[in-house]
């Protein structure tokens, strides 16, 4: 019986072959004679291997695509983390204001929607107000 070989496999085991020969592994020679048993192959008229069905063995997800996915979830995590410790940061810190400054504060905090985090930019005039 003849066993099912791909195109991947069959370069790999002419490389082996030209390892266990002793000569040195060059590639175009690997590539060139692994492309004329392949003809062979294909023509069904080979002794050991036929041709495998496509799609037998599933593609190895890049080390790029794990990478991203793992740094997702830690970026999600940590952002999850952050918003926390910020909504108890936000609230003792409001609890140790005066009540003008809390309300300067909350006022700067819930000013419309921002780009770029939660604060809205304070102009000169606006931030020696609150310093004092």
């Amino acid at each position: 019986m003849k066993k099912a070989i791909s195109w991947r496999e069959l370069v790999s085991k002419t490389a082996e072959k030209q390892k266990k020969a002793g000569m040195a592994v060059d590639f175009k020679k690997v590539l060139d004679d692994a492309g004329k048993e392949w003809k062979v192959i294909k023509s069904g008229k080979h002794d050991e291997y036929m041709v495998a069905a496509a799609g037998t063995k599933k593609a190895a997800s890049s080390s790029s695509e794990k990478k991203e996915k793992k740094t997702k979830s830690k970026k999600s995590l940590k952002n999850k983390k952050v918003k926390e410790a910020g909504a108890q940061c936000d609230d003792s810190i409001l609890e140790k204001l005066c009540k003008s400054c809390k309300g300067k504060v909350q006022k700067i905090m819930s000013g419309g929607k921002q780009s770029g985090g939660h604060m809205a930019a304070l102009s000169p005039s606006e931030y020696n107000k609150i310093e004092k």
